[in-house]
């Protein structure tokens, strides 16, 4: 039996309403950067390793945990975020600008559908979350790993055991991700072994963000 403790990135300068560039590049606000340290500040275990996206929302949000055991941030691969939108098309606008053509991607919910050059397929991203997935039963207990919102939903949804592979699964994928909890700087831990997990919302969060819920689902 291990735990490994997952956690979204702080609040980024995207999920502030500012323009963004580079998806791999968006940077934290003050305030996520703050919801960074107040998370490496209110741990309760020492974790063995630390790991993270590549993504710098996500390291930096990594650093502070990183720091504070003196420990590498290491990186895992097909950790970064679902990227719906080709970046060089909407590169400088903001999520709110952006909504129109989100909103227009997930109404279509073509599995296999890729928008442009730099984009994924939502099968693709799926099969990402999927490898990664593979590799969990190998992190040390008490692992910490930093990635993304969206990333985390597709875990749940994996582990569940739901597919991904048509138009009806990607629409009640949208839907379930939709309504799960998932501000900034929450943590989500994993329970279990050999592929078998029992998943709680358990962060150590901000004052400002809801309190953890107590009931477990039971996921393999």
């Amino acid at each position: 039996m291990k735990t490994i403790t997952l956690v979204r990135h702080g609040e980024s300068e995207a999920n502030a309403g500012l323009p963004s560039h580079d998806p791999a590049l968006i940077p934290l606000t003050a305030n996520g950067i703050a919801q960074a340290g107040h998370w490496a500040r209110a741990m309760d275990w020492q974790p063995p390793r630390v790991f993270s996206s590549y993504y710098q929302r996500a390291q930096h949000t990594a650093a502070p945990c990183a720091a504070r055991w003196q420990l590498p941030i290491e990186t895992i691969e097909n950790l970064h975020e679902f990227v719906t939108l080709p970046p060089a098309e909407v590169a400088g606008t903001t999520n709110l600008a952006r909504k129109p053509l989100i909103d227009a991607y997930w109404a279509r919910a073509e599995p296999a559908h890729c928008t442009g050059p730099g984009a994924e397929s939502f099968l693709d991203f799926a099969g990402r979350v999927d490898q990664v997935r593979a590799q969990l039963e190998a992190l040390p207990d008490r692992s910490v790993v930093f990635g993304h919102g969206m990333w985390l939903a597709m875990l749940v949804w994996r582990c569940m055991g739901f597919p991904v592979d048509s138009t009806r699964a990607m629409q009640a994928f949208r839907a379930f991700q939709l309504g799960l909890p998932m501000p900034n700087c929450c943590s989500y831990a994993l329970h279990g072994s050999d592929g078998h997990w029992a998943i709680r919302f358990a962060a150590v969060l901000p004052r400002a963000l809801p309190t953890p819920g107590e009931q477990a689902v039971q996921i393999q």
